[in-house]
């Protein structure tokens, strides 16, 4: 008869599992500590200003602690901005998809806008002190920029797409997603400096609304539906009113 050696796990085997994974949870704890400190301190003071002790001191841990997790305070900050990157790739991940025509998908993107912006309002000092260093560090400037290409990458091909569909005109895919990242960026900026100067997700909107009036084909037929520019259908419009008005004065 076959003989098979099994190992069962004794008590020891089970007491020696739950501390490490107590250990593991301790030390993500500790990290999370740190990270958040180091968000405060360089929210409030600045980079340049604020050494290694000062976080340890806020985050309650000691420096051996902090080296075990961290090698350099440069490679604390970019642990954050790439915290900063996931936060905000959950935050357009949890926006609802759209399809259709492609004019019409860029603005469903800007009626979103005001949500990214809500979700990243309390990060504005941290998110500046990001492109300040950015500025003086090329490791941190590109951790910064990798996003944008990313999202550059996204808006060619959508840009590609229609053109290929006819909703758009033939134009140079990359120019027009750095045209669109340029508008992104800047009014995302600008309603986290002031965001109450005007109601951003309304800007965003017309803004991208003119954009498209500018990409658009001149007539796109989707859906049975024809699209000029807004300028020309509200041309149009005016027209039809002036032959009406002219039909009845002729009538009269």
């Amino acid at each position: 008869m076959p003989c098979y050696n099994i190992n069962i796990p004794t008590g020891r085997f089970f007491a020696v599992k739950g501390r490490h994974v107590r250990n593991q949870q301790r030390r993500e704890e500790t990290r999370a500590a740190i990270l958040q400190a180091a968000a405060q301190c360089f929210s409030e003071r600045g980079y340049q200003a604020t050494g290694v002790a000062e976080i340890c001191h806020r985050a309650g841990v000691s420096k051996g602690a902090f080296y075990y997790h961290f090698e350099s305070k440069q490679a604390l900050f970019l642990a954050l901005i790439e915290a900063w990157h996931a936060d905000l790739d959950a935050s357009l991940s949890a926006l609802p998809h759209t399809e259709g025509p492609v004019p019409d998908r860029l603005l469903a993107m800007a009626h979103m806008f005001q949500h990214i912006l809500e979700s990243q309002s309390q990060s504005l000092a941290l998110i500046m002190e990001f492109w300040m260093q950015a500025s003086r560090d090329d490791a941190v400037r590109q951790a910064v920029l990798a996003p944008y290409r990313n999202f550059q990458q996204f808006f060619v091909g959508l840009i590609q797409q229609g053109i290929t569909e006819g909703s758009l005109r033939p134009i140079d895919p990359i120019a027009g997603a750095q045209v669109i990242l340029s508008l992104a960026s800047g009014l995302f900026f600008e309603g986290l400096l002031d965001p109450h100067g005007a109601d951003w997700g309304q800007v965003t909107e017309n803004s991208i609304q003119i954009l498209i009036d500018g990409l658009r084909r001149e007539r796109y037929d989707s859906g049975n539906r024809s699209h000029g520019t807004r300028g020309q259908r509200i041309g149009e419009a005016a027209s039809r009113q002036g032959r009406a008005s002219s039909g009845d004065g002729a009538a009269q």
